[in-house]
């Protein structure tokens, strides 16, 4: 019975973390990544080197001190991916809200990843312990890279070579009681059909004693291939129910033809324990928890794109309601500009009294002196 294939990585007490980033690279740091090891800190300390980690974090505007302790490959097999555990993260502290941001800025305009030769990055947050009193602690949890390196998984290239297995049921070797039974399942059947075949019951019965002869020099390989013909054989003859005379006639005359077909074409029984553990499990939960947060995700953008589309319609109501107040201070502007030119133009008109004046003194001289 074969063992279940453990995880790749086992939570332990350490030093505490809480967020795991995973980057996935291209181009040519995709071409140099199967050139690196990751099973010690020299070999981590020169893959940072070789991929540029540390520059790559500061122009992410992330924590660029990493020590190698914290780098690992992909804990899940995926091809040129790392992950990084970065520590010290509380809640609605700085390097939190530094990958916040990050996360709000890539969604935006995720080109500055292009530059790095980065094809997709990833920041999981782990949750936190509530307390009694309501106040998050943070995990205390790290994953420790074991002295070997992580275990490689096959590829699909690997997979398709290597040749299948053969179900552990044909290499058994039979038992005592089932050489019995499987005997006394080919003889019965034989004198039952003594009476439909006539002279060819003795043949057989001559070829059974020959061949319980021959049994004991046969070894345990011949002994199990016959087991399984015959009990093939026997399953033949009670399954048959339609055409027994056929079958019967098939049966007592076997060829060496016939036995192959039916010794390539009987189901192999296989147990409940002999089941191979499905190497494809941990991929399958890795893609399946890919896709929960996804979606959540996505829900997440939805529900952001909502809000900013309510934000715009009010932002629109806004924008109208002062517009029409533009209009109306345009209207009073303009009546106050009329206003202002008619005083101008009063102004500019020359005044009439002084000459008025000159006229009633010049009447008032002549009217003394008459």
């Amino acid at each position: 019975m074969g063992k279940r294939p453990s995880r790749a990585y086992v939570p332990q007490a350490g030093s505490s973390f809480n967020v795991i980033m995973s980057i996935q690279y291209r181009g040519w740091k995709e071409n140099q990544f199967p050139h690196l090891m990751f099973s010690s800190n020299e070999g981590v300390r020169r893959a940072m080197n070789t991929l540029q980690l540390t520059s790559d974090l500061s122009r992410l505007n992330l924590p660029g001190a990493v020590k190698p302790e914290q780098v690992y490959r992909s804990s899940y097999g995926y091809a040129n991916t790392i992950e990084i555990l970065f520590p010290n993260c509380e809640g609605k502290g700085v390097i939190e809200q530094r990958f916040r941001s990050l996360n709000r800025r890539l969604q935006v305009d995720a080109s500055e990843l292009e530059s790095m030769q980065i094809r997709t990055l990833y920041s999981y947050f782990l949750q936190k312990h509530i307390l009694k009193l309501d106040e998050n602690s943070p995990s205390t949890f790290v994953f420790r890279r074991p002295l070997t390196g992580w275990p490689r998984h096959p590829s699909s290239l690997q997979r398709a070579r290597t040749p299948p297995r053969m179900p552990r049921a044909w290499h058994r070797t039979p038992s005592p009681s089932s050489l019995r039974d499987s005997v006394h399942g080919t003889n019965a059947p034989d004198d039952d059909l003594s009476g439909h075949t006539g002279t060819s019951a003795q043949p057989v019965a001559a070829s059974s004693s020959q061949r319980s002869t021959d049994r004991a020099y046969k070894t345990a390989d011949d002994l199990d291939m016959e087991n399984r013909r015959t009990s093939a054989q026997s399953r033949c003859r009670e399954d048959s129910t339609s055409e027994p005379d056929t079958l019967a006639f098939s049966a007592t005359h076997p060829s060496v033809d016939d036995t192959v077909e039916i010794d390539r074409h009987a189901p192999p029984v296989f147990s409940q324990a002999d089941e191979e553990p499905d190497p494809h499990r941990d991929e399958r939960e890795a893609l399946r928890k890919q896709i929960e947060q996804c979606e959540t995700q996505r829900q997440l953008q939805r529900k952001r794109i909502r809000e900013l589309q309510q934000e715009l319609s009010s932002e629109r109501d806004a924008r109208q309601q002062a517009e029409v107040r533009l209009e109306e201070e345009r209207g009073l502007l303009e009546r106050e500009r009329r206003k202002l030119r008619e005083m101008r133009r009063e102004c500019s008109e020359p005044f009439v009294t002084p000459a008025l004046l000159d006229a009633f003194q010049e009447v008032s001289a002549i009217a003394r002196a008459i």
